[in-house]
């Protein structure tokens, strides 16, 4: 562009004063001609979602900030016509919520029925988000409650103050109507759905996603709160021209630490969430051509994807050591559940093909679990729901007629569970060692791990079971096992599992099949500890990446690693990256072991 252009203009639609939009907006747009003085954009305050979609379609506006929901329904074409915008970038996830005031006798949302409610404007996708999430609950916004419909955004939080309403609907963090209330005299309380109520919703409306305000986010609230939602969208009309729909792009990447500082919400605009949460079609050609120039799209590639399933959202907590795996073919496998996921109806869950198990104890095939996400602290969960004699593995694989792929003599014990409840033993798959087992695109791969591998008398219940455990024995399921699975794309994962220092790391893991990312644990006593495992990384396998796994420890306070935590002593004496298994937080790798998103 010749030096003396002049700047391009942009007409990007926000919504109502007073609410989360428009301040984002605003802040967002600041942040974007501070980076490129190219670009001057426009700020139009609008009537919400609805709005920006008629005006994005009708070619009036170039920009447009859209909540998640409606811009499902116009992408999809649900009820519509399919709507031909593209998306330029993520905002931030919206899990929805009520406010009331702190002096309220309110504390659920069967206590709101009947009461005066403020939903929002009569265009803003928050009404959308509020009836999937009632409808999912056999409720409705305008038969249950006096529903109160805004003709600006900012007078909601005013109608909860003085007393007109009892109630004010939202979402989002940093959402500028929970935190008047929040500021208020009476200070505010908040009432999300409960956890059998977001199962209930989800299981209504599978295209919303389990989501967390983190604790501290609104004044007075000291504890974290779950709830559902989407992630509410930037889209721009798709004849915007390629070049600068790029800039756009680039300028909001390079201005993101500057958009967090400004606003709580702006930390997750990111180019990796942007990746991560919409499907690279959907992308404006300009958006993705920036993300593919900064290693988030390389071209023909495609991810691994990685998602921790701890027990405390957005955090590595001590009993962490659930992961998800999906291959780019869909191939979903579930490693360790252990005790931090919440029955085989965890919503985090979805379809799962493979269970595969390291070895029998209870931390890993899952004696006991959490009844739901962010059950007591992070360094000491609530892990009080007994699975026992079943073991939450068997339990979560008849649940969603999944294969139980293990080594040594653990196969003979888990088809014996499935035959029991009723299942197909022959669901039950023995990978033993330098053996391979391929289903769909993905090959799984047993190798060595150093650590005992006994079944507990609880495990296998009735006199048997009761006899070992008064003889305080264990049956011996044969040498615990590690694993090598490789993907469709051609990266090549090690999961340790328990154990120590071996020779088989080096000539097997890391010579013969030449991982490129691991999985280790780190938790020391156990396992190998920080010194030991970073050994084993730096001088045995030596892969381009590693996940730490089963620290035994509170490793992250708000997402973030506690020094002096044995996972800070494996980063640091560690020579490749090491990326923090953050509950819930999806990591994509490519096909040699680089993280391109989501990666901490």
């Amino acid at each position: 562009m010749p030096a003396f252009a002049d700047p391009t203009p942009l007409r990007w639609a926000t919504a109502t004063k007073g609410g989360g939009f428009q301040l984002y907006g605003s802040q967002l747009a600041a942040v974007i001609n501070q980076t490129d003085d190219r670009l001057a954009i426009e700020l139009l305050d609008t009537r919400g979602s609805n709005h920006n979609l008629t005006l994005l379609e009708a070619g009036e506006v170039d920009v447009g900030q859209v909540e998640g929901n409606a811009a499902r329904i116009a992408l999809d074409g649900i009820g519509r016509s399919v709507a031909k915008l593209q998306v330029l970038s993520v905002m931030y996830p919206n899990p929805g919520m009520f406010v009331v005031r702190a002096d309220s006798s309110h504390r659920s949302i069967d206590d709101l029925k009947g009461r005066p409610v403020a939903f929002g404007t009569k265009a803003s996708g928050l009404r959308i988000l509020a009836a999937d999430v009632l409808d999912g609950l056999g409720l409705s916004p305008e038969n249950d409650f006096e529903q109160i419909i805004l003709d600006k955004a900012a007078q909601g939080p005013q109608l909860v103050l003085n007393g007109q309403a009892d109630a004010l609907w939202g979402a989002g963090i940093g959402w500028p109507g929970f935190a008047e209330v929040a500021e208020g005299p009476a200070g505010a309380r908040f009432i999300a759905p409960s956890a059998d109520q977001v199962r209930q919703i989800l299981d209504r409306h599978p295209h919303l996603r389990p989501m967390t305000i983190p604790a501290g986010t609104y004044r007075g609230q000291d504890h974290a709160i779950d709830s559902v939602g989407l992630w509410s969208l930037i889209l721009v009309r798709p004849d915007l021209d390629e070049e600068t729909a790029y800039r756009l792009a680039r300028a909001i990447h390079l201005g993101q630490e500057s958009l967090a500082e400004r606003l709580e919400q702006g930390r997750y605009t990111r180019a990796t969430n942007t990746v991560a949460q919409v499907p690279g079609a959907r992308l404006h050609p300009g958006a993705a051509r920036y993300y593919r120039e900064i290693g988030l799209l390389p071209g023909g590639d495609a991810f691994v994807k990685i998602t921790p399933l701890g027990s405390h959202d957005g955090e590595f907590c001590r009993y962490d050591r659930a992961l998800l795996l999906e291959d780019p073919d869909g191939t979903r496998i579930l490693y360790d559940a252990g005790r931090t996921v919440a029955g085989a109806d965890d919503p985090r869950l979805g379809d799962i093909d493979v269970v595969l198990v390291s070895h029998m104890h209870g931390d890993h095939v899952g004696d006991r679990r959490i009844p739901s996400l962010n059950a007591g602290e992070c360094a000491a969960p609530d892990m009080s729901v007994s699975t026992l004699p079943d073991t939450g593995s068997v339990q979560i694989a008849l649940a969603k007629d999944a294969t139980i792929i293990t080594g040594s003599e653990m196969p003979k014990f888990f088809a014996a569970k499935l035959k029991a409840l009723g299942g197909d033993p022959q669901r039950s798959q023995l990978v033993r060692f330098g053996g391979s087992k391929k289903l769909n695109a993905v090959t799984f791969t047993t190798v060595p791990a150093a650590h005992s591998n006994g079944i507990s008398g609880g495990m296998i219940g009735g006199e048997l079971g009761g006899m070992l455990d008064h003889a305080g024995v264990t049956a011996c399921a044969g040498p615990a096992t590690g694993y090598v699975i490789t993907f469709s794309n051609g990266l090549k994962v090690y999961l340790s599992g328990d154990t120590g220092i071996t020779a088989e790391q080096r000539s097997v893991v890391g010579e013969y099949y030449g991982v490129q990312l691991a999985v280790i644990n780190i938790g020391d006593t156990f396992t190998t500890g920080p010194r030991e495992a970073a050994y084993v990384i730096n001088e045995l396998v030596r892969p381009a990446a590693v996940i730490a796994s089963h620290a035994n420890e509170q490793a992250t306070r708000d997402g973030r690693l506690i020094e002096g935590t044995r996972t800070a002593q494996f980063r640091q004496a560690s020579r490749v990256p090491v990326h923090l298994p953050l509950s819930g937080r999806t990591m994509a790798f490519d096909a040699a072991g680089h993280c391109r998103s989501g990666c901490e």
